[in-house]
């Protein structure tokens, strides 16, 4: 899968941010080529439970979006008890209601897994 060079080059580290930085989900779905808003549109976020326990000790990335993947997780038979039927999944596309319009909106730490439905390779 290919990026969009534009998407690329706007990455930039934490140490590079003074302070705390708001972006607009819109304009993040709005990039995206339509590939990808097509499989954004189709794909559910998978939360750990007991997010912030469960990433305690893995290391987040410079970018300050998500986890580096290093295995570090708490595993989940460590974490305090918990029911499979309260963990969050959750749409990675949400429609505004006042507008309409799409936007791209996840809590990326917490992310244990990402399911595309009716994934076709195809597309991409």
């Amino acid at each position: 899968m290919r990026l969009s060079p534009h998407l690329v080059n706007n990455l930039c580290s934490l140490s590079q941010i003074p302070s705390s930085t708001v972006v607009s989900g819109k304009i993040m779905f709005d990039i995206l080529p339509p590939s990808l808003k097509s499989l954004a549109i189709r794909s559910r976020v998978n939360y750990a439970p007991h997010p912030y326990v469960w990433m305690g000790p893995a290391a987040s990335r410079s970018t300050g979006l998500g986890l580096e993947s290093e295995g570090k997780e708490m595993p989940l038979d460590e974490l305090p008890e918990w029911k499979e039927g309260l963990v969050k999944t959750l749409p990675l596309v949400w429609r505004n209601p006042g507008t309409g319009e799409l936007h791209l909106q996840c809590h990326p730490s917490g992310i244990q897994e990402l399911v595309s439905l009716h994934f076709r390779t195809d597309s991409l």
